[in-house]
């Protein structure tokens, strides 16, 4: 029996906990490249996924009813990101890290049952704009992921997860705690763009100067089990509800800044109108705002927003009511939710 026979046996004996040994030592690639295998190999490496990407086990270490809170999230396109979101994707655990959560402005600490020493912190942010702006927003790109009611976004997966490096954006705000953190971790944090960092075979794997969006083939997207989660309702009667979180309508530029040195930046712009629930993220590729789609962008925008305030005029109800459509805009075209 060759090598190669005996392994896949392995797989095939349907002990998990032989094959979870295995399978929890491979990067994300590597599980992929080891699913193609055989028929046997894809079982038992989806088998190994459930339990190793099991949101809920995780969360219940915050939450006492983690179907709750992934329903409150969809009611309330509340992201994850953070720590608890870069440790969801890398398997990995740390016992000081607190759970981030993009969607109003407090922070509280939950005593523990197990140990009255030890503290649960929940760290609740709200951003000034749009919520995944706070994930691309944050030091460098290892912590640029998120983690919505029914599905987990990495933007760099291969830089992330396979290189364990990290690009530092925004060059005016550089966090030396947490880059000394994340260093600590086993992350390797790039100051910049230079090819004595960032070789040209792998320059690619930040896609500098790209148009990109949450859910392109370049991001590591995980759907999630939703079984006992209650999804977000209608927001009216002409408004068919959102199947998915806004998190994937956004789109970002990681920019080159030519200097001294080649850094990088994150560039967008914000969409927002009365006639959207949420505000998004927009790669800003276009130089002229009256041209492409940022132009046709605002000039839906406008027109479609004063229909819907013509239809209240008669009624005297105010925006949002049953009577109001909201939209939301997809990729490079704009259509009603569905």
């Amino acid at each position: 029996m060759s090598e190669l026979a005996r392994l896949v046996d392995v797989f095939a004996s349907g002990q998990h906990t032989i094959y979870d040994r295995i399978c929890e030592r491979l990067t994300p690639v590597s599980l992929i490249r080891m699913r193609r295998v055989s028929r046997t190999t894809y079982q038992a490496v989806q088998d190994f996924s459930y339990r190793a990407f099991d949101v809920n086990r995780r969360l219940s270490r915050f939450f006492s009813d983690p179907f709750a809170f992934r329903s409150l999230q969809a009611r309330t396109a509340t992201l994850i990101s953070g720590s608890f979101a870069l440790q969801f994707f890398d398997r990995t655990f740390y016992p000081e890290a607190d759970l981030d959560l993009v969607a109003a402005v407090y922070t509280f600490v939950r005593p523990s049952d197990d140990n009255e020493s030890q503290k649960v912190k929940l760290q609740v942010i709200v951003p000034t704009v749009s919520p995944f702006e706070c994930v691309i927003t944050f030091h460098s790109t290892c912590v640029m992921n998120a983690i919505s009611y029914n599905a987990a976004y990495s933007l760099y997966p291969y830089a992330t997860f396979e290189q364990r490096q990290s690009l530092a954006t925004n060059p005016k705000d550089r966090k030396r705690a947490a880059f000394r953190k994340y260093a600590a971790r086993g992350w390797k944090i790039l100051s910049s763009l230079s090819p004595l960092l960032v070789p040209s075979a792998l320059s690619d794997r930040f896609f500098v100067d790209q148009s990109r969006g949450v859910v392109d083939k370049h991001s590591w997207v995980m759907p999630l089990n939703t079984d006992g989660v209650t999804g977000p309702e209608p927001l009216s009667p002409s408004s068919t509800p959102l199947t998915w979180d806004p998190v994937a309508e956004c789109s970002w530029v990681l920019r080159s800044i030519r200097g001294e040195i080649l850094e990088a930046h994150m560039t967008y712009f914000i969409t927002s109108s009365r006639i959207l629930k949420y505000r998004y993220t927009a790669a800003d590729e276009d130089c002229d705002i009256y041209d492409g789609y940022r132009g046709m962008l605002i000039r839906f925008l406008t027109s479609q927003e004063r229909l819907e305030t013509r239809k209240l005029h008669s009624t005297g109800e105010q925006p949002g009511g049953e009577i109001w459509t909201w939209y939301v805009p997809i990729s490079r075209h704009l259509r009603m939710t569905h």
